[in-house]
């Protein structure tokens, strides 16, 4: 991605615009402009990329491991069992299978945890090696939803095609407000 972004300053700097000016004394935006385009890439890259999987829990009891007799597959860099979540109404707890290496926050979770769903603000987020879990809410069902950044679909993605950026193409315009019906500014 950084290649990319290198080679669109190095083309605009080459190019410069219709009155001859370099392009970043005639663009003071461009940089903002390219920076936004990385974020994009890897807030996608972290965010939608790696989801691994989407799985809907069923009440009680729900094992969890990269065996493919639990209830919760996982990639196979996961432990063979993990441990389980366990689903009581809208709650989700987790309870860890002995010696799992299984992270909340930083700390190894060796006891069994309430888990905050991604409903909420500060949503719990386990962690094993570079595998992230957190409880999902859609509705009034309750799922595991897990991120895998080594994952097949994580490894598959190299970057976004975009427009090159062009002077000659700014559009120039300027945000006119208008009243509402109300009399307030919009």
């Amino acid at each position: 991605m950084e290649q990319r972004l290198t080679r669109a300053r190095q083309r605009l700097k080459a190019r410069g615009d219709s009155e001859g000016a370099a392009p970043e004394a005639s663009h003071p935006r461009l940089d903002a402009v390219l920076q936004t385009i990385a974020l994009l890439f890897n807030d996608y890259r972290r965010d939608f990329v790696t989801i691994a999987g989407l799985h809907a829990l069923k009440p009680g009891s729900n094992a969890a491991g990269s065996v493919a007799t639990n209830d919760i597959v996982l990639p196979e860099s996961v432990p063979a069992a993990h441990g389980q979540f366990v689903l009581e109404g809208e709650r989700v707890r987790f309870e860890p299978a002995p010696g799992a290496p299984v992270f909340l926050r930083g700390a190894q979770v060796t006891t069994t945890v309430a888990l905050r769903d991604d409903g909420t603000p500060d949503a719990d987020e386990l962690v094993i090696g570079d595998v992230r879990f957190v409880v999902h809410v859609s509705g009034s069902n309750r799922a595991i939803r897990v991120r895998d950044p080594n994952g097949p679909l994580a490894r598959s993605v190299v970057g976004f095609s975009w427009f090159p950026i062009d002077a000659n193409h700014r559009v120039h315009g300027r945000l006119i407000r208008i009243h509402s019906r109300s009399g307030s500014r919009s």
